[in-house]
């Protein structure tokens, strides 16, 4: 979750309140509010992309993100949310930008790296995808996503004891 300073009337605190509990119209509402009092602020900027994204307004959540990420190149999850976000579209190529960018700033991100090796694989570069779940799985081992996808991946390659290896390890990984 999102939170800002935790005074108890903090706009962004509020705001992210009211969208972890599935208020979205709401929390609509409380992050306008809080922005125009901080247009510039990443946090926020963040955050209302989210509630939008989780309302499917897919190209206001994705402005509210670059925004966010253009403001604060180290916010590397806005980054990573607007390569989601594209990759949900179908627009692989501009998902693996945003996640490149993102592990252009922080390059021990597992989630990113699997988000990236999914963007790489769904443009037909099976050869090069492994590589980013590797990647993923080095720095997160309990990631079972990671595992499932590097599995798959190595399945393709016909690397069959080690796609094996991986989903079983992925297996045992989840709850």
């Amino acid at each position: 979750m999102i939170s800002g300073d935790s005074s108890p009337g903090d706009p962004l605190n509020e705001a992210a309140r009211l969208h972890a509990e599935g208020r979205l119209a709401e929390a609509v509402t409380a992050y306008t509010d809080a922005l125009r009092l901080d247009r510039r602020n990443p946090a926020l900027l963040y955050g209302f992309g989210l509630v939008l994204r989780d309302l499917g307004q897919a190209e206001g959540a994705a402005k509210c993100f670059e925004a966010a990420f253009a403001l604060d190149p180290d916010g590397v999850d806005a980054a990573d949310s607007l390569g989601t976000l594209r990759a949900g579209q179908g627009r692989f190529a501009e998902a693996e930008a945003c996640h490149r960018a993102a592990l252009a700033r922080r390059a021990d991100r597992a989630t990113v790296w699997n988000n990236l090796g999914n963007a790489l694989s769904r443009q037909g570069r099976a050869a090069e995808a492994p590589a980013a779940w590797r990647r993923a799985v080095l720095f997160d081992p309990a990631l079972p996503e990671g595992w499932s996808n590097l599995g798959n991946g190595l399945r393709v390659a016909e690397r069959l004891d080690e796609a094996e290896r991986a989903h079983r390890r992925a297996l045992r990984l989840l709850p």
